[in-house]
C-alpha cells in the first residue's frame, strides 16, 4: 500500500461509488486521506427504477462505515441537475448528493 497522504479525493463515478467503496475499505485506503469529497447516485439514476429498501440498507451501511473509520460529514447539498419525479410517492426528488467528510484522525495530530 501507498504510504502518502491524500489531502484531498473526490468521487463522482455515477452510482459507481458505492462499488468503490468497497474497495476502499478493504484496501484500508482511508487512513491515507485527510478529506474527501464524493457525490452519491440512488438507483434511480443506474437504471431507472426505484431504489429498493435492501438498496438504501447498502447505501446507509457503506455511509456508517465511513464514519466509523473516523470521517465526519462536515458539508452536504443536493445536485438539482438529478431531478426526478418518483413514480413511488409522486414527489419531486433528486438523485444525487454533494457528500463531504473530514477525517478526525488528523485534527488530532
Amino acid at each position: 500500500m501507498l504510504q502518502k497522504i491524500i489531502d484531498y479525493l473526490k468521487i463522482d463515478i455515477e452510482y459507481g461509488e458505492w462499488n468503490s467503496f468497497e474497495g476502499i475499505f478493504k484496501e484500508h485506503s482511508l487512513k491515507q486521506i485527510k478529506q474527501i469529497g464524493f457525490e452519491i447516485h440512488t438507483h434511480e439514476l443506474a437504471g431507472g427504477s426505484a431504489t429498493t429498501v435492501p438498496l438504501f440498507v447498502l447505501y446507509y451501511n457503506t455511509l456508517k462505515r465511513l464514519e466509523d473509520a473516523g470521517f465526519r460529514r462536515w458539508h452536504h447539498h443536493m445536485n438539482p441537475l438529478g431531478m426526478y419525479n418518483s413514480r413511488r410517492t409522486g414527489r419531486h426528488l433528486s438523485c444525487c448528493y454533494e457528500l463531504y467528510y473530514i477525517n478526525t484522525r488528523f485534527l488530532q495530530r
